[in-house]
């Protein structure tokens, strides 16, 4: 897992540790792709301790759109989530997000729980929820536990990975044919709640 500090970052860019304007939003934009792309792991964490401020337009050019490209896999097979948000940080993140009315971010909160910032598909929040709390790694487990049709958990399973929340890895079966099983970004957040 590789975390960056947006403080240091922003230092880089500005004199002070204000994330704001879209041309800053854009240039710090610009400077973590760099930084994504040339690091080997796959885990990213954004840390914003020490931002004093990042207002709308610094959460949609730096966050919404960096997510946007994440899902798009213009930055490979990488997971971001952001740690130490100060309120206003989260409340103008989600503000951003709620414009596009689609995708969203895991913040691991200094109680060491997850929060999901965004927009998701009420049928998706219980899959998970199963995924992080209760360690539901398949479809087949994830059928068999929420009573429903292999094909659907397996397909809602598939947009939270595509979103970027969970992982998956493909198992070819000695049978014949593949599995995919999937696992939480961070191994060791077992509780969550959606804001």
């Amino acid at each position: 897992m590789k975390e960056i500090l947006i403080a240091e970052e922003l230092r880089k860019l500005s004199s002070n540790f204000f994330l704001v304007t879209r041309p800053l939003g854009m240039q710090m934009r610009d400077e973590l792709i760099q930084i994504i792309l040339k690091s080997d792991s796959n885990i990213i964490g954004l840390d914003f301790e020490g931002v004093k401020i990042i207002d709308y337009s610094g959460a949609d050019e730096v966050i919404v759109r960096l997510v946007s490209r994440l899902i798009n896999k213009e930055l490979g097979d990488r997971f971001i989530f952001l740690k130490n948000l100060e309120p206003i940080h989260r409340d103008n993140i989600r503000a951003a997000f709620q414009l596009y009315k689609k995708h969203g971010m895991l913040e691991l909160r200094d109680d060491g729980t997850l929060n999901y910032i965004g927009n998701i598909k009420p049928m998706l929040i219980d899959v998970l929820h199963k995924v992080y709390n209760d360690n539901v790694q398949t479809a087949r487990q994830l059928a068999d536990m929420t009573e429903s049709e292999i094909n659907l958990t397996g397909t809602k399973l598939l947009q939270l990975y595509q979103e970027r929340l969970i992982m998956r890895k493909e198992e070819i079966l000695s049978e014949g044919g593949r599995q995919y099983s999937y696992k939480p970004i961070l191994k060791n957040m077992i509780s969550m709640e959606m804001s």
